[in-house]
């Protein structure tokens, strides 16, 4: 899991440039992306988003999410709006009130369950088939 530069279409400085230059490089190594864009920005913003994810250099199987945020800041109702509330690749969320946070751990978790099905492993330890289940119940405990 990485958190990376945001990105923007000409960067301000060469710091800025080398934060982008390094999210494109981690994005090629992404089995998922999750691309924040803030809600009050509404289709526009989403657009924005897209565009910007577009632009990354993700695998073809890579999935990407689109991650709504500050949806405390809109009008009820607001998320209405067919490109934000209908899309299935969009998650609405407030990271200020929790709000949609069940739902971004939902998908994160399914996302991990079908990678680790996917997933052809050779355990030939008993410590590591140990420390694997361990995980497994702690991610579903989360």
């Amino acid at each position: 899991l990485m958190d990376t530069a945001g990105l923007r279409e000409a960067p301000a400085d060469e710091v800025e440039a080398e934060g982008m230059r390094r999210t494109h490089e981690r994005a090629a190594q992404a089995l998922l992306a999750l691309v924040l864009f803030e809600a009050p920005g509404g289709p526009a913003a989403l657009g924005e988003a897209r565009a910007l994810a577009a632009a990354l250099p993700l695998a073809p199987d890579a999935e990407v999410v689109f991650l709504a945020n500050k949806t405390d800041l809109l009008p009820p109702g607001s998320l209405a709006a067919p490109a934000l509330a209908e899309a299935a690749d969009v998650l609405a969320l407030s990271a200020h009130t929790g709000a949609g946070l069940e739902a971004l751990t939902a998908r994160l978790a399914g996302l991990a369950s079908r990678l680790a099905e996917a997933a052809d492993v050779l355990i030939t330890n008993a410590r590591h088939e140990a420390a694997l289940h361990q995980a497994g119940t702690s991610l579903e405990a989360v």
